[in-house]
């Protein structure tokens, strides 16, 4: 009996992520398609991250969180158990969140209106497509930049304002 070995040569790996929209400062999930390699012939997988000449992360299945927007570029090298190596250069557009922000309000009465203004409210690289305002987590108005309420009871009541910008990232500004 004997045993015979035969060096294939395998493809430039794909990379995969998800979720489709990547936003800055939240886990991104990056993968490698194993499916075109031979069973049991990927020694290892190395991941660049910042186009620096460093491995970042190692494995088919990584996350990665992109500290600021813009086009990240980064390369993937899979090498085989032969010592071959395949490399593919890859592009992740990472959108900045929108910043809501709800001006100070200062306390009032009850039974007073008290009007809370979310006009600069801004997404850095995009637009801001919807709005929703909540109070103590009940949404109670959408797609307006002010909101205006009366509360009938003393108390802290937390106002929440919360953008989502073209790209589909949100974010959320709090006031109690």
């Amino acid at each position: 009996d004997s045993l015979r070995a035969f060096r294939t040569t395998g493809p430039e790996p794909t990379v995969e992520m998800g979720p489709d929209s990547v936003t800055a400062n939240t886990p991104t999930n990056l993968s490698i398609d194993t499916d075109p390699y031979v069973a049991g012939s990927i020694d290892r997988v190395e991941w660049d991250l910042t186009n620096n000449g460093t491995v970042d992360a190692t494995g088919p299945n990584i996350t990665h969180v992109y500290d600021r927007s813009g086009n990240r570029t980064g390369t993937v090298t899979v090498t085989n158990v032969f010592g071959d190596e395949y490399t593919s250069n890859f592009t992740v557009a990472v959108n900045a969140a929108p910043a809501p922000t709800i001006a100070a309000v200062e306390a009032t009465l009850t039974d007073q209106s008290v009007v809370f203004n979310g006009s600069r409210t801004a997404d850095p690289d995009g637009t801001v497509v919807t709005t929703q305002w909540a109070v103590d987590g009940d949404i109670v108005a959408a797609n307006t930049s002010t909101y205006t309420a009366t509360f009938e009871e003393a108390g802290v009541y937390n106002v929440s304002l919360t953008a989502t910008d073209d790209d589909g990232a949100t974010a959320t500004d709090t006031t109690a």
